[in-house]
């Protein structure tokens, strides 16, 4: 996976400073361009860094930025279907959000890989018989209800 970096010059301000924009790339796939927020003097921008005297800030904010999504790219990389995925759960507070029951059936299918259909009947049936009713009981159970964040 690789994080790029470039300067919009089209979108320049009046005082000549233009915003870095990043994208994901990753087999051949590539996410949209998004702004991060950051305005930096064109000549002193080289490829992928900003330079001169005030650059350390810019660039820590950088890489800071790669590092989370390289390490969301490696956290759901086998659950993905295209690159454009790791850039909206970046953008979406860098985590994707789910529902209580869609957290429960992530763990289930992680825990159940290698156990028998009786264990697996367990957890389906504590999810039909308990926790269902009483998520409906309490209205968490709705998509539009409170979400839970898992990492």
């Amino acid at each position: 996976m690789n994080v790029v970096f470039s300067l919009r010059k089209d979108q320049k301000c009046k005082n000549g400073l233009a915003v870095i924009y990043w994208y994901v790339s990753y087999n051949g796939n590539r996410s949209k361009k998004s702004s991060t927020g950051v305005r930096v003097n064109e000549k002193f921008w080289k490829k992928k860094y900003a330079t001169g005297q005030n650059a350390k800030p810019v660039n820590d904010g950088l890489d800071n930025l790669r590092a989370d999504l390289t390490d969301l790219f490696n956290q759901y990389k086998n659950n993905i279907s295209h690159i454009q995925e790791i850039a909206d759960f970046y953008l979406n507070k860098q985590s994707p959000q789910i529902t209580m029951l869609d957290l429960f059936d992530m763990l289930v299918k992680k825990r159940t890989v290698a156990n028998t259909e009786g264990t697996v009947k367990v957890y389906t049936d504590f999810k039909k018989n308990w926790l269902a009713p009483y998520l409906k009981k309490n209205g968490n159970l709705s998509r539009e209800a409170r979400h839970f964040t898992y990492k």
